[in-house]
């Protein structure tokens, strides 16, 4: 059963279709930090949305209800993780987050901070200690998920310069179970990141935290709930992804030779 969130469906919907107006966003401290994203299907994900396609206009599938949800609160939010230097900062992705958490269709499942220890600043340990902190994530996934949160760090490094740069690592992940359930998760940290000549170099502190969350939309809850989707834009999964994952920089400052080694060796 979807949570009580103290707004009905109708009242989100409405509420997230509204166009952004610049300055609804909450102020935060760290507001200016970037916010790449990398958004993922894993599992059998993909494949599963692609067979229940539908043709309309609106969603039709839990696969495009769940896809749809995300877009709307993204676009109201005014995060564009295409832009990580402007409108894709940390300000925007936490308004985001916070848009999907006041979603009543949609089952917290989990939310916490994972305080991660790592006193290495070779980047390779700086992505397995952040996949370490995923939950709820099968064994036989870790796999896509590294290279997910590589091509992240890579986005992330292309955006660096000279000088040291914030960014907060946004990883998107949508799997199904085999109830049909559809989950949608969320995980984020802040790195620092800097060039050094031509080389890139990712630093941390060896201490630091993971926002992790995940939101299931359920197929009862997805029936329940569908109509008053009608008259949304449905939003397909190629195109879901495309728009959560921020591209690498052409000529980007900063390049981390072992990020290229380790996706040549998924690839």
């Amino acid at each position: 059963m979807a949570r009580i969130t103290g707004v009905s469906v109708q009242e989100w919907i409405d509420f997230n279709s509204q166009s952004f107006m610049p300055g609804m966003v909450l102020q935060v401290a760290d507001g200016q930090i970037m916010a790449p994203a990398n958004s993922a299907g894993i599992g059998g994900y993909d494949a599963a949305a692609s067979a229940a396609a539908t043709n309309g206009s609106s969603p039709g599938s839990i696969f495009e209800g769940m896809q749809t949800i995300a877009r709307l609160a993204r676009t109201r939010s005014g995060y564009n993780p295409l832009d990580p230097e402007g409108m894709g900062n940390k300000q925007h992705f936490i308004q985001f987050t916070q848009n999907i958490a006041s979603a009543p269709m949609l089952d917290l499942l989990k939310a916490d901070t994972q305080d991660v220890i790592n006193n290495s600043q070779n980047s390779d340990s700086l992505i397995n200690s952040f996949v370490d902190a995923f939950i709820g994530i099968s064994t036989e996934n870790v796999g896509e998920i590294t290279k997910a949160v590589s091509n992240l760090a890579k986005a992330a490094l292309s955006y660096s310069d000279k000088i040291e740069k914030y960014s907060n690592f946004a990883q998107n992940l949508l799997q199904v179970d085999s109830s049909g359930n559809v989950q949608f998760h969320l995980y984020a940290s802040t790195f620092g990141i800097h060039t050094t000549e031509s080389k890139g170099t990712v630093t941390f502190h060896s201490e630091y935290s993971v926002s992790r969350a995940v939101y299931q939309l359920s197929p009862a809850a997805w029936n329940a709930c569908k109509e008053y989707f009608n008259q949304q834009q449905n939003t397909d999964t190629n195109s879901w992804i495309n728009s959560m994952t921020t591209p690498v920089k052409a000529n980007g400052g900063a390049r981390a030779l072992c990020i290229e080694r380790m996706l040549r060796r998924m690839s």
